[in-house]
C-alpha cells in the first residue's frame, strides 16, 4: 500500500523454509538455514538461503542470508545485490525495488569426496569446478557430500516502487 514499507521473503534454506516479510515492522524476512555437515572434519553450513530486500526509502530492513553461504538481502537502490559464497550452494540476496541494481547470483555448488586409503584416514577430495578422481587400489570407504548451486535473488522488474525481489532459494544437498 501507498506510504507503507516495501520489502519481501527470504529464500529456503536446505534445513528450513525462509521467513515471510514481516507486516507488522519495516524488516523483510531472512533466509533459512542451511544443513551442517563434518565431511571436512570442521562442522560446517552449506546451502543457506538469501535474505530479502526491502525498500530503505520507507525505512526498511533487508533480510540476512541462511548460515550457509546465503547472501543478505539489498535495501540500497543504487547498489547490486549481494551475492552467494561460492562453494557454498547458498541462495542469492533479493534487491530492492528501484534503480538500476540487479539482484545477487546464487552461490556455485560443490562435491567433496572423504575417503580412508590403506593406514591414512580423512582423506579429502574437493571438486570445486569441474575435476577427475581416480579411484586408487586399497580404498575401503568413500562418504560424500554433493552440494546444488543456489539460486539468484529475485529484483523487481520492470522497476518498480511497490515490489521488491525476494530471496534465492538455497541449492538441494545428498
Amino acid at each position: 500500500t501507498a506510504g507503507s514499507p516495501r520489502k519481501a521473503g527470504g529464500g529456503g534454506g536446505a534445513g528450513a523454509l525462509g521467513q515471510n516479510a514481516n507486516p507488522g515492522t519495516n524488516a523483510a524476512g531472512n533466509g533459512g538455514i542451511g544443513i551442517f555437515n563434518t565431511i571436512t572434519g570442521a562442522n560446517t553450513a552449506y546451502a543457506g538461503g538469501g535474505g530479502g530486500g526491502s525498500d530503505s526509502g520507507f525505512g526498511g530492513t533487508a533480510g540476512y542470508g541462511g548460515q550457509g553461504g546465503g547472501a543478505n538481502g539489498q535495501n540500497n537502490n543504487s547498489v547490486n545485490g549481494y551475492s552467494a559464497n561460492t562453494g557454498t550452494g547458498g541462495g542469492g540476496g533479493g534487491g530492492p525495488n528501484l534503480g538500476p541494481s540487479v539482484a545477487g547470483s546464487g552461490g556455485s555448488g560443490v562435491v567433496i569426496l572423504k575417503y580412508t586409503f590403506g593406514d591414512s584416514t580423512n582423506q579429502t577430495f574437493v571438486f570445486a569446478n569441474t575435476g577427475q578422481f581416480v579411484v586408487p587400489d586399497g580404498i575401503t570407504t568413500i562418504d560424500y557430500l554433493l552440494v546444488a548451486g543456489g539460486g539468484g535473488g529475485g529484483v523487481a522488474s520492470p522497476a518498480s516502487s511497490s515490489y521488491c525481489g525476494g530471496g534465492g532459494g538455497a541449492g538441494g544437498i545428498l
